[in-house]
């Protein structure tokens, strides 16, 4: 990473010199890991590692120690950004001090699991209702030795943008019901249970990546806990996770409102030359975001329903017979893929359904919302399913549809019937319907601005299949209205 700036080989400052210099200052042995993953004994991985390795010198440690200061002055700083991109964010980050001590207890991993909730009547539940937010993500932005940081990241609607400030009071309105009612046991412990599950039935990954992902994870965790550390959650420490969200608050946050809209903006970033603006706070808008709202809407979610109670694994080390066909009409073919090899828990099922309409461009263009509309309607009810190790998709292929259920069987036949249920009546208003056509028209648009080996890759099909680009798509769909994609739904399984 760098620019002319920062890697112009100057005669009284030579890029080599400085590269050098960060070699020697940075590449020690004590500051490294090395994971290795082979057939060989351990004696004979040791012998390799040494031969290649061991010559790496062990220099004095100069490095900074103290945490960096992420605020300049007091918070709240309120900073508008305007991006290249179609693309509009609140985000807010918080300092924290390094949480390398909790790799046990991970108070901010779990706090990012409560404040990242999608369920019914979660931040990003209402925020979609009232057409203001597409997508909520949080957690750590960075941990290091000279500090860490909290991240939450609210996708914006242009109406979001408009209604910024009403967005930012029902943010600081989640943070604190989090706060004040979402430390409990028993939703660290369900939590943990899902992760242990998790580690239980990892699946196998290729050498390659499981030596990177291991040399990394041993900068967080001791060698013999390497493996598990990551799906550890064993020990609830409710002060800890307190004085964790104690940071949460406005006095300790740098917001971020990023949006194509912005014009008046005075600055520019130095690297990047980003325009942006700095904009005070009014202090009895950071008090009534310090107290908290009298009353509130959100609600954080009970007890889990997806979670499995029972893991049947299927057989392990054997040979998977052949796909047998267990019906065949005139309309259905229906095929099963017994495994015998893999001992897991979890199922695929899969369905390509067959429909000429929506092959045309414009179909493809109805096709595609109306796939993102259930995927909408969808994402609030079934977001527990997620947390649970199950997973649905709905995708458009040359065809048609191709819809799929996966992750551990135990309650995968619940999370179908609510799927097929949404495929066959679908319902939307027009505030929804506008906000989820929006978000697909301005991504199909945004990819004009995509790097350009990913353009390249894109127009693979449209030169040998003829299928729709993304900004023939976007064509399509721009005069489509919820009457237009009502009608081409009902017609849509016709044969």
């Amino acid at each position: 990473m760098g620019n002319r700036d920062t890697l112009a080989d100057l005669d009284n400052r030579p890029v080599r010199d400085d590269l050098i210099a960060f070699y020697q200052r940075h590449y020690s042995a004590d500051l490294m890991t090395l994971a290795v993953v082979g057939r060989q004994s351990l004696d004979e991985l040791q012998a390799m590692v040494a031969t290649r390795f061991g010559a790496i010198p062990r220099r004095p440690a100069d490095l900074a120690t103290g945490e960096i200061a992420l605020l300049v002055g007091s918070g709240p700083q309120l900073i508008e950004l305007r991006p290249d991109q179609d693309r509009r964010q609140l985000g807010m980050l918080f300092p924290l001090p390094s949480q390398h001590a909790y790799w046990r207890e991970k108070p901010a991993t779990f706090l990012a699991h409560l404040l990242g909730d999608e369920s019914e009547h979660s931040l990003l539940a209402e925020l979609k209702r009232q057409g203001l937010a597409e997508s909520l993500n949080a957690g750590l932005a960075y941990d290091s030795r000279r500090g860490a940081a909290f991240a939450l990241a609210v996708g914006l609607t242009p109406a979001g943008v408009a209604a910024r400030d009403q967005v930012l009071d029902q943010t600081w309105a989640w943070i604190a019901k989090v706060r004040a009612s979402g430390i409990e046991a028993w939703r660290y412990t369900e939590f943990g249970v899902m992760q242990r599950a998790e580690f239980r039935f990892l699946e196998k990954s290729g050498a390659s990546a499981e030596t990177v992902a291991l040399a990394a994870t041993l900068h967080d965790y001791p060698p013999a806990e390497v493996l598990r550390g990551p799906f550890l959650y064993e020990h609830f420490d409710a002060d800890l996770v307190r004085a964790t969200a104690a940071l949460l608050r406005p006095d300790n946050a740098l917001i971020t409102i990023t949006a194509p809209e912005f014009d008046r903006l005075d600055r520019a970033s130095r690297y990047y030359q980003t325009p942006y603006a700095v904009s005070p706070v009014a202090p009895q808008r950071t008090a009534a975001w310090s107290a908290g709202p009298e009353t509130s809407v959100l609600r954080l979610p009970g007890p889990n329903p997806y979670i499995p109670e029972h893991f049947p694994v299927s057989e392990r080390g054997g040979v998977s017979p052949p796909p047998k066909l267990l019906v065949e009409t005139p309309a259905l073919r229906l095929w099963q893929y017994r495994d015998a090899e893999f001992g897991t828990p979890r199922a695929v099922f899969n369905a390509q359904i067959l429909t000429p309409r929506a092959v045309s461009h414009r179909g493809a263009a109805l096709t595609e919302l109306y796939l993102a509309l259930v995927s909408d309607e969808l994402s609030a009810e079934v977001y527990p399913a997620s947390l649970a190790g199950l997973d649905f998709g709905l995708k458009r292929w040359e065809g048609g549809i191709e819809l799929s259920v996966s992750g551990y069987a135990d309650k995968q036949e619940i999370l179908l019937q609510r799927l097929l249920g949404v495929l066959a009546e679908p319902k939307f208003d027009t505030a929804r319907f506008t906000r989820v056509k929006e978000t697909l028209i301005r991504d199909w648009r945004n990819s004009r601005k995509e790097w350009p080996v990913r353009q390249a890759v894109d127009e693979i099909a449209p030169l040998l299949r003829a299928a729709p680009r993304a900004l023939e798509l976007a064509k399509e769909l721009e005069p489509v209205g919820p009457d237009g994609l009502r009608t081409f739904i009902a017609g849509l399984y016709r044969t």
